[in-house]
């Protein structure tokens, strides 16, 4: 948010919110909306937060040297293989959730 300070080596996990002027000190790890610090980093995670960034910036760059343009198909092939999915049930099909009260 507007004016919010995320510290150098603070990690914001996904989906969490910052609020405006929030001040985040170094290697906090904030979750949760609004966010909570729920504890600090250590050497061996931000050391693996690194690690992940990079290995995710490599594989973006990979990404980028193999993409090549393609044309669009104009029409379905007749022989193209179709996806064969296996029976999803829902988790109330299962029974896990139901409305009944339980005895």
């Amino acid at each position: 948010m507007d004016d919010a300070e995320v510290a150098a080596e603070a990690v914001v996990s996904a989906g969490a919110f910052v609020p405006a002027r929030a001040k985040l000190p170094p290697r906090a790890l904030a979750v949760g909306s609004p966010d909570k610090g729920i504890r600090s980093l250590s050497d061996e995670d931000v050391a693996r937060k690194r690690e992940g960034t990079a290995n995710y910036h490599e594989l973006a760059r990979r990404s980028l040297r193999s993409l090549s343009e393609v044309s669009p198909l104009t029409a379905v092939p007749t022989n193209r293989k179709r996806l064969e999915f296996l029976e999803v049930r829902t988790m109330t099909d299962r029974g896990r959730h139901s409305n009944k009260p339980s005895n």
